[in-house]
This record gives structure tokens, C-alpha cells and sequence, in this order.
């Protein structure tokens, strides 16, 4: 990885040199851009997918191993445009369900996962409200009561430790 990041680095800077252009504008259009992108795209992705009301987090790994986490742990986002855009990674159920499975083939294994598992699978469709919403509510995992929750209302429930993130955790 390292030595492609490196080819391409100088790719950029040999083609920057051949036409013309600023070597910095090369690597900034070329390289750091699309990295950025990327990041926040995979970021975004993988938030919507494993943060949400309904979405069980585990401290204790056998817990998390009984709780089929590719029903559990995971949401089935309905966006057709980012799915196609982003190989079917959103059929996230099947994905988690056997992460071998190609992408081209993960809108059929999630088919088949949902008729095994019927109204197991949480599906939710992406829209600017749900996403809101979520980030809104979901800022801190309580992993007693199983459930997100929101920020302390005020910093006094966190200093006199009344807020159930911190109970028991040592402040």
C-alpha cells in the first residue's frame, strides 16, 4: 500500500511537471482530495450503519456473539443511489452476516438473509431527519441498560456522577 501510495504520488508530480501545473495543486486534486472524500464517505457510512436508536452495542463478547450481531449490531440503509454508488455495501446485514460474500452478490445474500430472518433485519431509509435524529440522541452508549443515550443535560449530573454513562465507571 505504501509503495502505490508513493507511485502515485510521483505520478502526480511527473504529470503536474509534463503539463504544466503547480505540483501542489497536482497532489492537493490528485491525492489529498480524494483521500478526504473518501474518509468522510466510509466515515458516514459505517456511522449509519452501526449507530442508531435500536442498535445494540456489548462490552462482554459472548453477549455480543449471542445476540447475532448481523442482525443486531447492524442496520439495512435503503438509499438505491449511494448503494449503487458504493458496490452494495448498504445490504450491511449480509455483509456482517459473512464479510467473504463479493459485493456484487450482497443485494442477493441480503435478499435471502431477509427471508430467513423475517422482521429481524432493521431497515431504515436514509433521508437528512433519520440522520439528524440519530446524531442528535446517539452521542454515548450505555452498555447496563443497553441503550443510547444523549449528551447530560447539564455538566452537574457528570461531576456528581448521577449521569448512567458514569455510574460505576470510576467518574
Amino acid at each position: 500500500m505504501s509503495a502505490f501510495a508513493l507511485g502515485w504520488l510521483g505520478m502526480l508530480t511527473i504529470a503536474a511537471v509534463k503539463v504544466g501545473t503547480s505540483r501542489a495543486e497536482a497532489l492537493v486534486f490528485g491525492a489529498l482530495l480524494p483521500l478526504l472524500l473518501w474518509k468522510c464517505l466510509m466515515g458516514f457510512v459505517i456511522y449509519v450503519h452501526h449507530t442508531e436508536h435500536d442498535v445494540v452495542w456489548f462490552d462482554d463478547g459472548e453477549a455480543w456473539a449471542a445476540s447475532r450481531p448481523y442482525l443486531s449490531a447492524t442496520l439495512h440503509i435503503e438509499s438505491p443511489l449511494l448503494d449503487a454508488l458504493l458496490h452494495n455495501i448498504l445490504q450491511h446485514p449480509a455483509h456482517h452476516l459473512d464479510m467473504t460474500i463479493p459485493f456484487y452478490r450482497l443485494r442477493r445474500a441480503q435478499r435471502r438473509l431477509d427471508e430467513l430472518a423475517p422482521g429481524y433485519v432493521q431497515r431504515r431509509a436514509l433521508s437528512w431527519g433519520y440522520y439528524w435524529d440519530v446524531v442528535g440522541h446517539c452521542k454515548v452508549y450505555d452498555y447496563k441498560r443497553r441503550q443510547w443515550q444523549a449528551f447530560p443535560r447539564a455538566a452537574t449530573d457528570v461531576a456528581r456522577g448521577t449521569y448512567p454513562y458514569f455510574r460505576g465507571r470510576g467518574g
